[in-house]
């Protein structure tokens, strides 16, 4: 076999070892190894591979970029992706992108071996395809080539120098610059229907009765405001014989000025002798005002920027500091000198960083919190909001506002100044931003309202607010503007619903503010707020993280305080049990002393009276049963034992910071708190993995994930058998483990997922129960301790009218 060289992607050591060590027995390729991806181009860049076997899930970025962008600058490299996600999804995306093969973790060596050979025999395919092609089309190349030559000597030789003029004629006049012909006295020669328009002679009937000849004599002095710019044409045409980019004031016919973008040469005799001057001329007029509005524009820039009463900085991609006004150098109480290359994604707080690193992803993102400023010890209470200025996919630079929250209404208002003072700012502000005029006209509707409301910003300007197509509560909007304007202060709407044409539901919080600077004619108003639909979401699941830590603390008194009577009842029990041994033993002494007395001279009386006793109490009963419930009450005692040994562990205390725990142990304390949920309804099988490993989390969050999906399990059955009298259900709960994932998984033999609906099972309150069942935050709350608090997993698979099963994994490490 051909010795091919293989490039191997992936941030695990021990897979790239593995391949190695696969390919290394069975062929004689050459493998080098690339850890992430910024790895893998560098050695791409240096040589050239056959083969690029990457993982698609990379430290940095994912394996599918990487593997498009081999496709794109290394074309004779094969690829192929592997993964241990097994998303048909994924595959099929890395098929799209022109991969050879695709692997699924963990395979085998054969797997491993039957791919990279049919990637490489395909790549040698291809080289071979390509090479015969490209031979082809340098044949049929040459082959045309050799005919348009004969055809073209043959068109030449009949049309000869009638065609060549009528061609010349009507490039000249189709072009879109304006030609001139000039002699060196300034005469113009020629031009084109351009460059008549140019000047100014222009109107259909005029062009129609006009030929370009009548322009020819003019002086080109008639049309040049500038001596000068004229004197030195000539000097640099004469010294250089051509000039390109020669900016020119110009004027028309009608005397109306422009200026004109010149390119010219110098055209010679047979002799080399200068006989005129030929080139094009192009109005650059508005370009130029556009050239000086934006020069404008960033004047007013700097003035917004620097003059402005909210602290402003700009961050670069790297996240260091480029430029700041004073104001967020009082904010901060450094210097300038000091903030200026400073890096705050790199060394100041945590949450700081983590701002800041999301609005160099793209992301809108805002700090409001207490901060110490790191280079100059001042702590103020700080909102800060991130705006990424993004042209491209990626952000080239982040604007950032900020602002001591103890001036915060004196800082909107001179906001709202900056924002009348220049629209640029406005654009960059992060806020939901609506000016409408007294009479309900919008005025204003900034990118963040378009991006909201989902409604572009030239269907809504000069159109009434009212008219909108808009699902929001009008009425309540209208009665709080006209409120606004009477009262002549601001109103402060803390939620209003909205429904957005694609679907999107969401809650505004806005605040209506009166503009009456100036005349009552004038007036109008300024609607401020943000989507605080996240916020509520968060707010929510806040509050019921709080009332599951007021339940946890009431469930650990109470198992505290069943704790302590069952320790003592337990201890009586057993001290009733070892008593009544005592007593049978006494008993059954005395009973050998009644056997023996009745052999001997005993009152009658003295024996019936005892045998009636005996009779009476029923003693071989007593004796036999009394054992049995002092067992039966232990083992009752050991259950509510377990019961708030369970309870103690479920609802213990949760903490900021994640501790070693066994996961087993955590879903028997659970599946025994549950148990009043689902033993009516389901049986529930155990399956743990004896070998599992213990990992680092927060257990009291992991134990919540738990009840959630045993809950929703239980009410998933209960809803296909009802009370479960006319048989149950089954809830089955598994443990396994692999090298990097513990994995636990929670089927049940419910009515399934509905198709339709299954994309949404983990968006905030959405639930298909009945209301006082559920709340619709359940699997939302799962979601966000798995993934974003544990970086872990949650998935499911589910079959209508059979079940579903949850798989949630947690990283080992």
């Amino acid at each position: 076999m051909e010795q091919k060289h293989i490039l191997i992607v992936d941030d695990e050591a021990a897979i790239r070892d593995m391949i190695v060590a696969m390919l290394g027995k069975y062929s004689a390729h050459v493998c080098a190894e690339a850890e992430s991806a910024d790895q893998a181009r560098n050695l791409l860049a240096a040589r050239p591979f056959d083969l690029m076997i990457v993982d698609i899930r990379l430290p940095e970025e994912s394996g599918l970029d990487l593997a498009r962008d081999c496709h794109t600058l290394h074309p004779h490299t094969a690829i192929i992706t592997m993964t241990g996600f097994g998303n048909r999804t994924v595959a099929k995306e890395a098929l799209e992108i022109g991969v050879y093969g695709h692997l699924n973790k963990p395979f085998g060596s054969d797997q491993l071996l039957i791919a990279v050979d049919n990637a490489l025999k395909r790549m040698d395919l291809e080289k071979q395809r390509q090479m015969y092609l490209n031979e082809l089309e340098q044949l049929v190349e040459r082959r045309t080539a050799q005919l348009s030559k004969t055809l073209h000597r043959m068109e030449m030789m009949q049309k000869g120098l009638r065609e060549s003029e009528w061609k010349y004629r009507s490039i000249l006049e189709n072009i879109q610059e304006a030609y001139f012909r000039v002699d060196m006295d300034g005469r113009i020669l020629m031009t084109n229907p351009s460059g008549m328009a140019l000047l100014g002679f222009s109107g259909i009937g005029e062009l129609c009765g006009l030929d370009v000849e009548d322009m020819c004599g003019m002086d080109a002095k008639n049309f040049v405001i500038e001596p000068e710019q004229m004197r030195t044409l000539r000097a640099v045409l004469r010294e250089q014989g051509k000039i390109s980019n020669f900016e020119l004031s110009l004027c028309r016919r009608d005397k109306s000025r422009f200026t004109g973008l010149a390119n010219m040469q110098v055209v010679t005799d047979a002799n080399g002798e200068q006989v005129a001057v030929e080139g094009t001329v192009i109005d650059i007029t508005r370009r130029k005002e556009m050239e000086s509005r934006v020069r404008a524009s960033e004047r007013n820039y700097r003035i917004i920027f620097e003059r402005s009463p909210l602290g402003m900085l700009r961050l670069n991609s790297d996240g260091v500091i480029a430029d700041c006004n004073e104001t967020f150098v009082e904010l901060m109480g450094a210097s300038k000198e000091q903030l200026v290359g400073f890096n705050p994604a790199k060394n100041t707080s945590s949450k700081m960083r983590k701002i800041i690193a999301r609005a160099l992803g793209g992301e809108v993102s805002v700090y409001e919190d207490e901060y110490t400023s790191v280079t100059g010890g001042k702590t103020i209470e700080l909102r800060a909001i991130m705006n990424p200025v993004t042209p491209g996919k990626t952000p080239t630079e982040v604007i950032a506002i900020l602002e001591d929250i103890g001036v915060a209404k004196k800082a909107q208002q001179e906001l709202v100044r900056s924002l009348e003072a220049n629209k640029q700012l406005v654009d960059k502000i992060p806020s939901l931003l609506i000016q409408v005029a007294e009479g309900g006209t919008v005025l204003q509707w900034n990118p963040v309202a378009e991006s909201v409301l989902g409604i572009p910003a030239e269907e809504v300007i000069g159109k009434p607010l009212q008219d909108i197509d808009l699902d929001w509560d009008r009425e309540v909007l209208v009665r709080t503007m006209n409120q606004c304007l009477e009262q002549e202060e601001h109103i402060r709407l803390k939620s209003m619903t909205f429904h957005r044409a694609d679907g999107y539901e969401g809650v505004l919080g806005l605040t209506v503010t009166p503009l009456s600077s100036g005349p009552v004619a004038q007036r109008s108003l300024l609607l401020m707020g943000a989507d605080i639909t996240e916020r509520l979401n968060l707010e929510t699941q806040l509050s019921h993280a709080r009332k599951l830590e007021s339940v946890g603390q009431l469930a650990a008194g109470i198992a505290h305080e069943i704790n302590t009577p069952t320790q003592y009842i337990s201890d009586n029990t057993h001290f009733f049990k070892d008593s009544f041994e005592d007593i049978r033993e006494v008993v059954g002494a005395y009973r050998q002393l009644f056997d023996a007395c009745a052999e001997r001279d005993v009152e009658p009386a003295l024996r019936e009276h005892i045998e009636e006793a005996l009779e009476e109490a029923d003693w071989e009963f007593l004796e036999e049963e009394i054992p049995q419930a002092i067992d039966q009450s232990l083992e009752g005692l050991e259950r509510v034992a377990d019961i708030v040994r369970s309870m103690k562990d479920f609802s213990h205390p949760g903490t900021k910071e994640k501790t070693v725990t066994d996961i087993n142990r955590a879903l028997a304390s659970t599946i025994t708190v549950s148990r009043n949920v689902w033993k009516y309804v389901a049986d529930l099988e155990e399956n743990f993995d004896e070998a599992l490993p213990p990992i680092t989390c927060l257990p009291g969050e992991i134990n919540q994930v738990f009840l959630n999906l045993i809950t929703n399990a239980a009410h998933a059955i209960g809803d296909k058998v009802g009370d479960g009298s006319q048989g149950k259900g089954r809830i089955t709960v598994t443990t396994r483990h692999d090298d990097a994932w513990v994995d636990v998984l929670i089927a049940d033999t419910g009515a399934g997922i509905p198709e339709h609906i299954a994309h949404r099972v983990f968006d905030p309150f959405f639930t298909t129960k009945e209301v006082g069942r559920g709340t619709g935050q359940g699997l939302n709350i799962c979601r966000m301790i798995v993934v974003e608090k544990h970086g872990g997993e949650i998935d499911f698979t589910t079959r209508p009218g059979e079940g579903t099963t949850f798989v949630v994994r947690l990283p080992r490490r």
